[in-house]
């Protein structure tokens, strides 16, 4: 395989993500069809994972001084696909690229558990 440019590695980044949001949605969908409490307790602990891998990161600053922002941006873009699984409705701006969505506290929750389901 050739060495890809910044751009086609952002490319393959983006594209990845994008990919396995929609993979993501379509399986979180049929399994709110077919069994709606266990796509609940599914998503809440999944949510949990994710907290408790983020605030790690936070509390260890694993990924350098600007650990606590990394994390922030993981976790706004992370809320969108989440909330999209639980309720089945896409938010606004779910496109390819960067999604908004809730913040990261470093002093409890990420806001990823607590939301209306």
């Amino acid at each position: 395989m050739s060495e890809l440019s910044p751009e086609d590695a952002q490319a393959v980044d983006r594209l990845s993500f994008f990919l396995l949001r929609e993979a993501y949605s379509a399986s979180t969908g049929l399994l709110r069809q077919l069994n709606p409490e266990m796509a609940k307790t599914m998503f809440d602990q999944i949510e949990i994972e994710i907290e408790r891998a983020l605030q790690t990161i936070h509390e260890q600053q694993s990924e350098g001084p600007a650990s606590t922002t990394i994390v922030t941006a993981i976790a706004e873009r992370l809320i969108g696909i989440l909330d999209e699984a639980r309720d089945g409705s896409e938010r606004p701006g779910t496109d390819p690229g960067p999604s908004g969505g809730g913040q990261f506290s470093p002093k409890g929750s990420l806001g990823l558990r607590g939301r209306a389901a």
